[in-house]
């Protein structure tokens, strides 16, 4: 009994990492990682044969066991590692100009105020919500199934006879779990040298909302609900920066859709609805018009409205 309930700890990795494709370099850093989980899988293996018969005894069952034990332990220690190394990986890999010098900023303000970290960890951070879907795309035993995130949060935005006074009325629910959505508790009102004003709900340290609820000077207003089961992922621009540019750079709705389809990387698979108090109609005049953006990798649909609602629901 003993000997199967350890078996249930997870005997197959669910998480290797697909070796470095013809062009791409890894570091040194990642490349220990990668032997280091070999290492520990073979030392798995090897503490999981069958006991003999005779050699049976208590004493002898009692460190096998306690052998299993520590090799899955150092099993789970080595993917942990591995995960940790890839991800830091990942963010050498960024174009320069990714690599913000917001981040660096935030990075020496940590530091300065005592709170030990670095750029790395600063954008890995800012990829939380990213991680997922490119994790999803290099895994070798994940890259064949359903991936990315989960459906999460509900909102609706509505326009003309669908509001009391014909204006934009837009609202979110942020479906997140405790241990991550307890730090979504900051209002930043950001004024960027260069782009619009903005004000959004963010966590510590990130350079965008990602629960994306904000408006901005540019009289926009919007949020977002996430597609669930979304997993091809390209490593271009992640979603911190393509979000971050359209609250700062857009004036148009149109805007709005050119700055998150560039260079778009697939990750954070949202529904966006979007307003804009200032939308030019036909005539030139301003309106109130709402727009529902569907993005995927390869696929998306845009919509607009000047009297009606979109809807996202995902309770």
């Amino acid at each position: 009994v003993a000997y199967n309930e350890q078996r249930n700890i997870r005997l197959s990795l669910n998480g290797d990492l697909e070796p470095a494709k013809p062009g791409e370099t890894e570091s040194d850093s990642l490349i220990e990682a990668r032997n280091q989980l070999e290492e520990a899988r073979k030392n798995y293996a090897e503490a999981h044969q069958p006991i003999p018969i005779a050699e049976a005894t208590p004493e002898r069952i009692d460190q096998v066991m306690a052998r299993r034990k520590q090799t899955a332990k150092d099993f789970e220690a080595a993917k942990e590692k591995l995960k940790f190394e890839a991800i830091k990986d990942l963010t050498k890999n960024l174009p320069q100009e990714q690599r913000s010098k917001e981040m660096e900023g935030i990075a020496e303000g940590c530091n300065a105020a005592g709170c030990s970290t670095n750029i790395d960890e600063i954008i890995a951070w800012n990829f939380y919500m990213s991680i997922p879907y490119w994790y999803t795309a290099k895994s070798e035993s994940y890259s064949q199934k359903e991936g990315g995130a989960k459906d999460h949060c509900s909102a609706f935005i509505a326009v003309g006879d669908w509001t009391e006074d014909g204006k934009i009325v837009c609202a979110h629910n942020s479906f997140t779990d405790f241990i991550d959505g307890q730090y979504s508790n900051i209002v930043l009102d950001l004024k960027p040298d260069k782009g619009h004003r903005f004000i959004m709900q963010t966590a510590p340290c990130w350079i965008w909302s990602g629960t994306d609820f904000f408006v901005t000077s540019a009289k926009f207003m919007g949020t977002e609900t996430t597609i669930g089961g979304f997993n091809v992922f390209e490593l271009h621009a992640p979603s911190c920066v393509r979000c971050r540019k359209a609250m700062q750079y857009s004036n148009t709705l149109d805007d709005y859709v050119t700055y998150l389809v560039e260079n778009n990387s697939g990750d954070y698979a949202n529904t966006w609805y979007i307003g804009h108090t200032a939308s030019k109609g036909p005539d030139g005049k301003e309106r109130n018009e709402i727009m529902r953006i569907e993005l995927g990798l390869k696929y998306r649909h845009v919509e607009k409205k000047t009297d009606g609602y979109f809807i996202g629901f995902n309770a």
